[in-house]
């Protein structure tokens, strides 16, 4: 059976119904279409905690993107225009009416299966943690100690916009981890550009492990921030 990432370990959607919807819509998302193979989630449009049900006319396929966009958005900051239930269904269904009457058009649609920023940023994260894990606590942390840590997806999530539907608190988090992280990399360049003897070396290389033990902490609160932010809407469900 194909793994998918959705409520499926805590929903009780009907699966043969589930695999039915998957199948109308070419695993394409409903909102922005874009192929999502495995990378897809079913989103309860009322949540069930609203007194949403378990029918599958209730269940919207979605991609990482969308169902952050449509899960997260900030209240307490309101930026555009929130998703509704109404909006969902029409989305839904409109989709799903091109994939029966006209599915010559699926052909020359693009297969992206990019994950969206958010879920990009939140392994970017697990990746630096784990780089300073092995360096603080490893005992070969000479063989890791000049390792360059990664910031791409969070500035995807910039110019995205998509660390708008963070919580303030976490949004200054993640920009605190994210200034330890070019903290780390600004000191790596310098121990890497330095002779390896001498005092200078010793000073490039004591600079460098206390950079990355004195951000151990903030990243690591970044990235459980993030994963439990991410989480919320899966925790919504089982109310």
């Amino acid at each position: 059976m194909c793994k998918i990432t959705t409520h499926s370990s805590i929903m009780s959607f009907d699966k043969n119904k589930v695999s039915t919807l998957l199948a109308q819509c070419h695993r394409r998302c409903c909102v922005c279409h874009r192929f999502c193979g495995v990378k897809m989630e079913l989103h309860h449009v009322e949540h069930k905690s609203d007194g949403g049900s378990d029918d599958i006319e209730n269940a919207i396929p979605l991609c990482f993107e969308c169902h952050a966009e449509v899960n997260h958005y900030n209240d307490a900051h309101p930026r555009g225009r929130k998703f509704t239930g109404e909006e969902l269904l029409t989305h839904k269904r409109q989709w799903l009416e091109i994939c029966s009457k006209h599915p010559a058009a699926l052909i020359s649609a693009p297969r992206d299966v990019d994950i969206g920023p958010l879920e990009g940023m939140l392994l970017e994260l697990e990746h630096n943690d784990a780089v300073i894990n092995q360096i603080v606590k490893g005992s070969s942390w000479q063989e890791k100690i000049g390792c360059v840590l990664c910031d791409n997806e969070y500035g995807r999530s910039i110019a995205q916009g998509s660390l708008l539907l963070l919580p303030d608190e976490l949004r200054k988090l993640i920009s605190m981890a994210y200034a330890e992280v070019g903290r780390i990399n600004t000191f790596v360049t310098l121990y890497t550009n330095t002779r390896p003897e001498g005092n200078a070396f010793a000073e490039a290389t004591n600079r460098l492990l206390d950079a990355y033990r004195k951000s151990s902490d903030t990243i690591s609160a970044a990235l459980t921030g993030l994963g439990n932010f991410l989480l919320q809407d899966k925790k919504e469900e089982t109310k």
